[in-house]
């Protein structure tokens, strides 16, 4: 089974409250358990600062008549 969450936070990269908290430690239970979790959360500025993140491809995403673009970049917690 494949599961992604999508979150604002995940800690302890970027975390605000609960919410960081349950997503940083819930899908690698998860894991644990078999299934393939995975996380998508925003690149806030703290991020950036992450060393061990690998960039993967540039994406753009047309809605409508707006055009928006993208980096998708990869870590692991």
């Amino acid at each position: 089974m494949k599961i992604l969450f999508v979150s604002p936070e995940v800690s302890p990269i970027v975390r605000t409250g609960g919410l960081g908290d349950v997503v940083g430690t819930l899908p690698i239970a998860i894991n644990g358990l078999g299934a393939d979790a995975r996380i998508l959360c925003p690149m806030h500025r703290v991020c950036t600062e992450i060393k061990s993140k690998k960039y993967l491809k540039a994406i753009r995403v047309k809605i409508e008549d707006l055009h928006i673009e993208g980096k998708v970049w990869k870590t692991s917690l």
